[in-house]
């Protein structure tokens, strides 16, 4: 199979070394050469020591030293200074929420005060709305500050209380339902816990213990009755991940088996593939449920699931990174790493090698 023509660049840092990996490939460029066209180099000093283990998100990390927390960039170069009296926890949505005296607020990327830290609790910017609280009740506010739905509803358990194709999953009276950016209740407060967001038009609710698929009509789409009614996932990009008698494999939005449940895991599609794993060993699928790259048994360890064409990979307990045609993009050299890609930027990766 060859490969469409792309190009992409891939950091990731250790201790806080960042490692860069550029990458070119063409149409007519075998898989088995592509390795040989990898480049390595380090453009964060190795000196760059921190507290804590920086996570980027949109190429920016808060890192701590010295019980005070600063930003940095992909380079590694401070791009809001070190400061003690606030305590930066994630950027989302351009800005980052912030807690000073048991307070909350948001900061933008160069560390300017634009929400001043007045709320109980916080929840990140989500389509121009972040999740706020005064006291036990809680309400959305938008990016000057202003309130635009009430504070009315309940604390959120879960995390999934931002907006998602217009609309947010909030609580009233221990019963979950829906509103739009007006606060207007979309769907009414009738299920119980583990609504999810909406993704590709449908929401996973759970009513009377069933878990069911709606629309934003509230109509149920699809329901998992002949299927293990344990797990909880996301359609993305059509097709919904199922169980039945401990095997897996993947219905449409009208309950059709596209994949036939014959896998041990599914990891989830990412750029038309999915890895699958049967009988210890691995392979990936397209949406169809053919099998493009056939099944091996090469990795001890394997997320799954790709994040901007990197899957994570574990090897004679080291941690690399593989493209989704299995070619190693970073070696199997280092002891931990993280998940997935934001944006060319990973996660730390601790190593204890030269």
């Amino acid at each position: 199979m060859k490969r469409a023509n792309f190009n992409f660049l891939v950091v990731a840092t250790i201790t806080l070394l960042t490692v860069v990996v550029t990458f070119c490939s063409n149409a007519q460029t075998q898989r088995s050469d592509n390795a040989k066209n990898i480049k390595v180099k380090f453009i964060v000093e190795p000196s760059l020591d921190f507290d804590n283990t920086p996570s980027f998100s949109e190429e920016l990390a808060v890192v701590c030293k010295d019980s005070k927390c600063g930003v940095i960039n992909k380079n590694g170069n401070i791009v809001v200074p070190f400061n003690s009296n606030n305590n930066i926890l994630f950027f989302s949505d351009g800005w980052a929420y912030i807690e000073k005296d048991g307070k909350y607020g948001f900061i933008d990327h160069n560390g300017n005060m634009i929400i001043p830290p007045i709320y109980d609790g916080i929840r990140s910017f989500s389509e121009g709305l972040a999740f706020v609280s005064k006291g036990n009740k809680w309400g959305y506010i938008d990016k000057n500050g202003k309130e635009v739905i009430p504070f009315i509803y309940e604390g959120e358990r879960d995390g999934w209380s931002a907006f998602s194709e217009g609309l947010a999953r909030v609580s009233k009276g221990n019963k979950f339902g829906y509103i739009d950016k007006s606060g207007k209740e979309i769907i009414p407060f009738i299920y119980d816990g583990l609504c999810f967001p909406f993704k590709d038009g449908l929401a996973a609710v759970v009513e009377n213990g069933q878990i069911l698929y709606i629309d934003k009509n509230n109509d149920i789409v699809v329901t998992l009755s002949n299927y293990d009614n344990n797990i909880v996932s996301f359609f993305n990009g059509g097709l919904l991940i199922v169980r039945k008698n401990e095997k897996f494999g993947c219905i449409d939005k009208n309950g059709n088996v596209i994949v036939p449940l014959i896998y041990d895991q599914i990891h989830g599609f990412s750029n038309g593939l999915a890895c699958v794993e049967k009988d210890g060993k691995y392979g990936f699928i397209d949406k169809s449920g053919n099998v493009m790259i056939d099944f091996k048994e090469i990795w001890d360890g394997f997320d799954g699931s790709f994040t901007e064409g990197l899957s994570r990979v574990k090897k004679d307990g080291k941690i690399g990174f593989i493209d989704q045609y299995s070619n190693i993009v970073v070696p199997c050299v280092y002891d931990d790493a993280s998940y997935a890609f934001n944006k060319g930027v990973a996660q730390s990766i601790h190593s204890s090698v030269q």
